[in-house]
């Protein structure tokens, strides 16, 4: 086995509990979404068919801002803070930030701005919901601007 290859294997390895990680609160949040009243889920299957588009953008958001420099920290030592290097490298750690990664996007997509900054829309996640939630809210929104 080649010595690229043994680095490709082991960073996939390393990676692997982050997007485990990740795979957890998809599957916290599809779950929710399945119970919720307000939405028209049928299965924890519809909601990841719906949604791959978006979930995949995250997931390769969440890779570039936040797996990327925790696992080469070195290359960002300049930007990052000293006690980000202090964080232990075992698979327990990755998979619980994979999860806070997944959980910290989810926080954003509920916002319009963070620190100023626009939110973009490819990040928000767009949930059906039940026919009479959507009358409900559009007749919300008559009664606001009469």
């Amino acid at each position: 086995m080649t010595s690229l290859l043994k680095e490709v294997l082991m960073e996939v390895l390393n990676w692997l509990p982050f997007f485990l990680g990740q795979c957890l609160f998809i599957l916290k949040r599809s779950g929710l979404a399945v119970r919720s009243p307000l939405n028209g889920m049928k299965s924890k299957r519809q909601y990841v068919y719906q949604n791959w588009d978006i979930l995949l953008i995250r997931a390769v958001l969440e890779f570039i801002i936040v797996y990327f420099p925790y696992r080469h920290s070195s290359l960002f030592a300049t930007y990052l803070p000293k006690w980000f290097n202090l964080i232990p490298g075992s698979w327990v750690i990755v998979l619980a930030l994979g999860f806070l990664s997944d959980s910290l996007m989810d926080w954003l997509a509920g916002k319009d701005k963070v620190f100023g900054v626009p939110v973009p829309g490819f990040i928000k996640e767009t949930i059906p919901q039940l026919p009479a939630v959507q009358q409900l809210v559009a007749d919300l929104q008559v009664t606001g601007k009469g």
